[in-house]
């Protein structure tokens, strides 16, 4: 990967020096200062900033031409005299300023090289930020003695910004009332390190709420924490010195990591009283942001072991704009995903988490983007449709049970219609509040076989109720007068109808066994088919 170095020339102040700076003097000679430098770029990332002055300023042009020889690449170079900041295009403008004419240091080449930056640095001086004498100038800009001469000031971009040591609260003050003038929020750090820039995550959940089955969503709050080093930010002070803390209107000027959630339906930042937003920078350019969201997320729910179902939903963090060219999505830490203790839901428990990074889920044809993925393992709590589907359906079922004599129709005709249509309500009531599904689900199973348990002994009331009232009938008609009849001793007529008579009561008494045997073994059936399988899948968690 390419690297970059930086060469700045400007009045050395004892506190403005970074990690990143080295400040060559006019005693330095060029072996030494080379030597110096790459030790320095070896150490910081290939990150490097030179404070040069008079005498010194062709031995750190030395020094950057030779960098750029060893791949380096040179990106900038400025020189301050007399408080204002002169930007030189041609190496023969700074010989001539070379006021050393005993120097040893290698000579400059006198060919016109263009070292203009395309970018430029804020700087911070004592005691006053200067920031309208910030110029770019072309050759013919330039006076023989290398001060401007260009009147009106100009700025084409804003590419980085210094803290100096030890920031007083009045110049932290200037230091953030500067950054909304720059267009830092517009320029990815990787610009500078020409490497990807690493952005951990953590995520602290403080609700879970709105589990809609219907519209298959559910609702997060979430501290959204974002952690990144950028080079620009970083600054010089004691170790005991607080990190520097932006106010949430300031945020927007420093420039963050970009992150959607594909899954997400609505979200929103939290605002009241105020935005709920931190940033903290470290004096090593460490930067922490922290926000308060809520997002709504779509969650692909499987229901065909409703209501004795888990459900495993899952979203991403993904950067919409950055490739992992320029951006790596990293999770801060294996405690990186933590819930506040009060989370909790109403219908489910929380069983597993799980975080992992996804690069081979975030493809397309714009390219390969940085991804996070986190996955949540729902179980559903079974006590509330214990006592509102199951224990209702089963005594439903016990009670067309119940022995009722076979001539008493209006009680079994009352009481098995009032069973069948009670098995249908519980059957509607139990599909409400779900989305219409193309397979069958637990729910389904179990109401449908209680209505046609409690439809069966309806349809064997009716076929005893037809055979009594056959019995009954062909007893009145033996009680009419007739003639008297010779009946043969081997005649078997009076056994059928002692036979046909006491049928109700075999049709019943059938119905008493089989019934409840059959209903035991779908209650096994079903609890092997459903059940089982949710508790071996709580087992392996």
């Amino acid at each position: 990967m390419e690297k970059i170095t930086c060469i700045r020339t400007t009045k050395p102040y004892r506190r403005f020096c970074t990690q990143y700076d080295i400040y060559i003097s006019g005693k330095s000679n060029y072996l030494s200062a080379l030597n110096r430098c790459r030790k320095k770029l070896e150490k910081n990332k290939d990150i490097l900033y030179i404070h040069a002055l008079g005498k010194a300023i062709p031995t750190a042009i030395n020094v950057a031409n030779q960098l750029q020889k060893e791949s380096y690449h040179f990106l900038e170079l400025d020189v301050m005299t007399n408080n204002e900041y002169v930007f030189y295009t041609n190496e023969s403008d700074i010989e001539e300023n070379n006021t050393d004419k005993n120097s040893n240091l290698p000579k400059i080449s006198n060919s016109p090289k263009k070292i203009s930056p395309l970018d430029i640095d804020i700087v911070y001086k004592k005691p006053k930020l200067e920031l309208e004498n910030v110029s770019i100038h072309e050759d013919n800009d330039l006076n023989k003695n290398g001060t401007s001469i260009t009147s009106k000031p100009e700025i084409r971009k804003i590419c980085a910004v210094h803290l100096p040591w030890a920031l007083s609260p009045s110049e932290r003050v200037e230091m953030i009332e500067s950054l909304s003038k720059s267009n830092n929020h517009m320029i990815s750090p990787s610009i500078i390190t020409g490497k990807p820039i690493n952005a951990s995550f953590g995520l602290y959940v403080v609700a879970l709420h709105s589990f809609n089955e219907l519209k298959r969503m559910y609702g997060i709050t979430v501290y959204l924490r974002r952690y990144w080093n950028d080079p620009r930010l970083a600054y010089t002070a004691d170790e005991s010195e607080l990190p520097l803390v932006l106010s949430p209107s300031s945020i927007k000027y420093l420039w963050q990591p970009d992150v959607f959630l594909p899954q997400e339906r609505t979200s929103y930042l939290h605002k009241l009283p105020t935005a709920n937003e931190l940033m903290r920078i470290k004096r090593n350019g460490d930067v922490l942001l922290s926000s308060r969201f809520t997002f709504h997320i779509t969650c692909p729910f499987d229901f065909h072991y409703y209501p004795m179902d888990w459900q495993t939903c899952s979203f991403r963090i993904e950067s919409y704009g950055l490739t992992t060219d320029h951006l790596m999505f990293l999770w801060k830490n294996k405690s990186s995903f933590t819930m506040d203790h009060s989370v909790s839901m109403n219908q489910f428990n929380i069983y597993s988490h799980n975080i992992s990074t996804c690069l081979d889920e975030s493809v397309y044809a714009t390219g390969q983007f940085p991804c996070l993925k986190l996955t949540i393992t729902y179980i559903r709590d079974l006590n509330y449709y214990i006592m509102r589907i199951y224990v209702p359906s089963f005594l439903i079922v016990l009670v067309t049970y119940v022995v009722i004599h076979p001539k008493a129709v209006p009680a079994r005709c009352g009481l098995g219609t009032i069973a069948v249509l009670t098995a249908l309500t519980q059957n509607i009531v139990s599909a409400s509040g779900l989305p219409p599904v193309p397979y069958i689900k637990a729910v389904d199973v179990w109401c449908v076989a209680t209505f046609v348990f409690v439809t069966l002994m309806l349809i064997e009331f009716a076929i005893q109720n037809s055979i009594v009232r056959l019995v009954d009938k062909d007893i009145k008609m033996n009680n009419i007068h007739m003639d008297t009849i010779v009946i043969r001793d081997n005649d078997d007529t009076l056994g059928c109808l002692s036979c046909f008579k006491n049928s109700p009561l075999m049709l019943d008494k059938v119905c008493r066994i089989i019934y409840p045997i059959a209903y035991g073994l779908f209650i096994i059936i079903y609890i092997s088919y459903y059940y089982v399988p949710r508790n071996n899948f709580i087992a392996q968690l």
